[in-house]
């Protein structure tokens, strides 16, 4: 008796469901005459044909399948996907759709929205004017407490917003997170791959116009628009970009390990399963966020962690006068601090850092993971709120 794709034969001479299966979800329940599966949400299952073996993994990436029950074909395993996905572990859109900025999404899209390039570079230039005008820099102290607290959140959005986005918090929350916070086509067939470099892209596009405005401003008049903000808000934008950079990161850099059955084993890329780990589409991408991580994110940490020690030494060392021209630019992150708390933002940075590291390898332990975000976010809003480490009251 040769029993269908997700079953195994028992002692008895029945087919009942693969141990594949019921690993996964113990109440895993096989319909043997119609050939279905009965299945929780959260998971996926599939059978692989060449390697006539099955692929269940208890973890579906991000929200990529649906979280209620589901009845399916093992065969045809993309009705355990949610918004029109498809592919091995939802990680791709179905044929002829288009992956969705600001969401995970996919729908039909015409290159017409291509377009939005414009709006979405005006936007830049209207955000460095912004923050400009309103003096809204880390200069001011206190900001940086909003702008933790937003970060924190936008990384544990599953844990704060259960039910999904809440409406004007959400975008508010996101726009601090350097994210789109609405969701629109971008142009026909984009996929998560093209969409991970543009999230590499905007912050970067946001330095090049704040230090443009810098260049203007030492060789023109244009100094008499910007005052002596330029700095100041260049400060502002690599802190507000600096969470940004380390999902983007996290998510270049991420594998997810496939097994299937015990034939059969491979490494893909987390965003979009259907790619290679270290193939040639994804080291290119991996490459340069090794690169972002290693030349800005940590030393950038690193520097404003230790930055009362660098400030009291690279004077005395010949090799390092370029700092005095750095100066400027920490300062802004350490000066509305007391002296002996200008290390404070570079502990915030690095307690991001740790954050992050906790909800990548927890990611589906939501009760502990929740507790620690809560407690850490807590204890430090209430230090920065307080403002005992500031110089004055804000």
């Amino acid at each position: 008796l040769d029993c269908p794709p997700g079953f195994i034969l028992s002692d008895s001479g029945k087919c009942i469901c693969s141990h594949e299966l019921t690993n996964i979800f113990t109440d895993t329940l096989c319909d043997l005459d119609n050939q279905l599966i009965l299945t929780q949400g959260g998971v996926w299952m599939g059978y692989n044909v060449n390697q006539t073996c099955i692929i269940a993994h208890s973890s579906c990436p991000f929200d990529y399948c649906t979280l209620s029950e589901v009845t399916f074909d093992i065969t045809e395993p993309d009705e355990q996907c949610a918004f029109n996905r498809s592919g091995l572990l939802c990680g791709e859109c179905a044929k002829g759709l288009s992956l969705l900025l600001g969401s995970n999404q996919c729908g039909e899209c015409t290159n017409d929205y291509i377009s939005l390039l414009i709006p979405f570079s005006l936007a830049g230039i209207a955000l460095v004017a912004f923050l400009i005008l309103l003096n809204l820099t880390v200069s001011i102290g206190t900001i940086n407490g909003l702008i933790f607290f937003a970060n924190i959140v936008k990384l544990n959005e599953a844990v704060y917003f259960p039910n999904g986005p809440v409406i004007i918090i959400s975008q508010f929350i996101s726009w601090l997170n350097f994210d789109l916070g609405i969701q629109t086509c971008f142009y026909k067939g984009m996929d998560s791959y093209v969409k991970v470099w543009l999230q590499f892209a905007f912050p970067f596009y946001i330095w090049l116009i704040i230090v443009v405005m810098i260049i203007l401003a030492k060789y023109t008049k244009f100094y008499k628009v910007i005052g002596n903000n330029a700095v100041p808000v260049l400060a502002t934008l690599v802190l507000l970009s600096y969470i940004k950079l380390i999902r983007t990161v996290t998510l270049a850099l991420h594998p997810i390990p496939i097994e299937c059955g015990g034939s059969f084993s491979n490494t893909v890329w987390l965003v979009d399963p259907n790619v290679n780990y270290f193939s040639l589409k994804h080291i290119i991408l991996f490459v340069f966020a090794i690169f972002v991580l290693i030349v800005l994110i940590l030393p950038f940490t690193f520097v404003l962690l230790f930055l009362q020690i660098i400030e009291r030494h690279v004077n005395k060392l010949r090799c390092c006068h370029f700092w005095i021209k750095l100066k400027p630019f920490f300062d802004a992150y350490g000066g509305p601090y007391k002296d002996k708390y200008r290390f404070w933002t570079g502990l915030v940075l690095l307690t991001r850092l740790l954050i992050l590291s906790v909800i990548t390898l927890n990611a589906h332990k939501t009760t502990v993971l929740s507790a620690i975000i809560s407690s850490v976010t807590f204890l430090f809003s209430v230090s920065i709120t307080l403002g005992g480490v500031y110089k004055k009251w804000y």
